[in-house]
């Protein structure tokens, strides 16, 4: 006996001491590879940490907005209005993956990431000066999992929030993984005092207490808002704001469509303008800085307007125009790939984009996730609980979108594309494309927010055409876009569909059948697939983005494989025209560009 207890309280240490073992505490979270700054970091890299304060910022938007609330779907919230809201842990914008500490200064998280224990910050408060504790971050948690939008409501549904002591709070994880501590980690904090008696499910025009180091000023719904930045706010000087937020205020207005902002632009209204039109890029482009040489300008306004080209790491997701499977006359894939062979992106790019995009081949351009060669065995025994839902061409090469040569002869895809319309039922009479049985014809309306889609669509509406399709386009400002998007209320919509880098549970959002059925989800689409719905539940789960990569690619081969969209195109190169009273600090590539780097020149 005596032998035994011994042995009894060494294995009990042997337990305790490897429990404690497998727990990390840290100052940063990395879902993918390494991180790249230490613990006593003083500043990102790519920040100029002597910027001076001052001057206002001014900057355009097309966004009719008339609420303060981002976290729902009744109203349609400002740009920026997130940099109001403090987040437990923020990203780099050099790195792929890597969140380090603001309001909760250190994390903590055992190896099989089923709970995360968030340490706050002793010095960080709300703009009413009261302390942010660990009721608030939970509480945060809460209203976003019961009173926030679809997609905050499926982002946290599967976590739960304990406080701890008042400066620590717990999250555990019904599905760990260490995605879910990311997503956790840069969930905003809201004050429990100002919310508990409110709905997050409100409008809001008024101010709210916030956590962030901009606070909404001056607010006119559809015409502008002014945002303020807090002079005594308790987190300028951490490593993750240093040499960031120098504008005292920037101030966001509003314009009918972009080429009212672009005219509004060369007259001096604002000061920054991210251009996509190809047409008004300067000669010699992928210089990092020149001059801007629209000839449209005076001479005088030409050498204080400048251009600025950042190569973007981010990748690109998919932009297309996406068909609502909803609708009896796209649920037929053949319908779809017809109307796909007839886009003629070749053409596209080559006389009106001026051949500088890339045509968008897969959801994950760019990345290790995105299919490029056959099934793998990784893939072959993911997919095998599924095979009776997959189509034989999924188990070959992806499917790409059609090639052509630009010239716009494009007969042979017309001709595929007519073959492929008749097995659906589709037959041309009279000049007009028709259903054999019911004699619906074949029509298709374009839901768009950017006039400059319909110069861009007219070789499309032309190649329709010749086949007996009308294609209408119909554009509207962006919040009526958006509140028909949410509603399901069009027919092809000009959308994008962006992804994380690590993609988790927020692709259920925009792919599984649940979110199919619930307005305002990210599954605009339509799409109702089980062996979609199968891989949605395996990508939640992984626990590194090595088991991700078959996942990834599985998912990536069969969204293409349904042709639920018509790709269309993206650069990797963002261009920036600024005038000169404003300055930058030194970047040529990240993965994604914020003005909050940037500051008022002086002198």
């Amino acid at each position: 006996m005596r032998l035994f207890l011994p042995a009894i309280f060494l294995a009990i240490f042997c337990a305790t001491h490897s429990a404690i073992a497998r727990t990390t505490i840290s100052h940063q979270f990395t879902l993918i590879g390494h991180s790249k700054y230490p613990a006593d970091f003083t500043h990102f890299a790519y920040v100029n940490p002597e910027a001076p304060k001052g001057g206002t910022l001014k900057l355009a938007t097309t966004l009719n907005f008339d609420s303060l609330n981002p976290f729902n779907n009744r109203g349609v919230a400002p740009p920026y209005i997130h940099d109001t809201h403090a987040r437990l842990m923020v990203r780099s914008a050099d790195e792929n993956y890597s969140l380090y500490g603001y309001v909760a200064e250190q994390l903590e998280y055992p190896d099989d990431y089923s709970w995360v224990i968030f340490h706050i910050h002793p010095k960080a408060r709300l703009s009413d000066g009261q302390s942010i504790t660990a009721s608030d971050v939970a509480f945060t948690l809460d209203r976003l999992k019961t009173e926030a939008s679809p997609f905050f409501r499926n982002l946290y549904k599967n976590t739960s929030a304990e406080v701890l002591s008042p400066k620590k709070v717990r999250f555990t994880f019904a599905t760990p993984g260490p995605k879910a501590i990311a997503l956790s980690a840069y969930m905003p904090v809201l004050s429990k005092t100002y919310w508990e008696k409110r709905s997050l499910d409100d409008k809001l025009t008024e101010p709210p207490v916030h956590s962030g180091p901009l606070r909404p000023g001056k607010f006119i719904k559809g015409q502008s808002i002014v945002y303020e930045r807090v002079k005594d706010y308790w987190g300028a000087d951490l490593p993750v704001n240093k040499g960031r937020y120098n504008f005292d205020a920037i101030r966001v207005d509003v314009y009918r469509d972009q080429h009212a902002a672009a005219e509004a632009f060369k007259a001096g209204l604002y000061d920054l303008r991210y251009e996509q039109d190809a047409s008004q890029w300067p000669d010699g482009s992928k210089r990092s800085d020149s001059q801007k040489s629209d000839k449209k300008l005076p001479d005088k306004k030409k050498d204080r307007i400048r251009h600025k080209t950042l190569l973007l790491e981010y990748p690109p997701g998919m932009a297309g125009l996406v068909f609502n499977t909803r609708l009896d006359k796209f649920r037929d894939l053949r319908v779809r790939k017809a109307l796909t062979l007839l886009f003629d992106f070749e053409w596209i790019n080559q006389k009106l984009l001026h051949s500088n995009y890339q045509r968008t081949v897969s959801f994950f351009s760019y990345t290790a996730l995105q299919a490029k060669e056959p099934p793998d065995k990784d893939e072959l025994s993911l997919l095998q609980p599924v095979k009776a839902h997959l189509k034989d061409s999924v188990y070959g090469y992806p499917e790409l979108p059609p090639v052509t040569k630009g010239d716009g002869n494009n007969r042979d895809n017309q001709r595929k594309a007519i073959n492929l319309l008749k097995e659906a039922g589709w037959v041309l009479q009279k000049g007009a494309m028709k259903h054999h049985k019911t004699g619906e014809r074949l029509t298709i309306s374009v839901l768009s927010d950017d006039h400059s889609q319909e110069r861009l669509l007219v070789p499309f509406r032309k190649m329709l055409g010749n086949i007996g399709i009308d294609l209408d386009v119909q554009t509207v400002d962006k919040s009526q876009f958006r509140k028909r998007i949410k509603q399901f209320d069009f027919e092809v919509a000009n959308w994008h569909f962006w992804h994380s880098l690590f993609p988790g549970s927020e692709q259920l959002h925009t792919y599984s059948s649940k979110a199919a059925h619930q307005p305002g989800s990210g599954n605009i689409a339509g799409i109702q697939d089980p062996a979609i719905d199968y891989l949605l539940g395996k990508l939640v789960n992984c626990q590194s983005y090595n088991e991700l990569i078959p996942v990834g690619r599985s998912l990536d081969r069969i969204l293409r494989s349904h042709y639920y969209l018509i790709p269309k195109w993206h650069t990797r190169q963002l261009h920036i025209l600024y005038w000169n009273r404003i300055e930058h600090p030194d970047q040529k590539s990240l993965y994604w560009h914020s003005h909050n780097d940037w500051w008022y020149r002086t002198g």
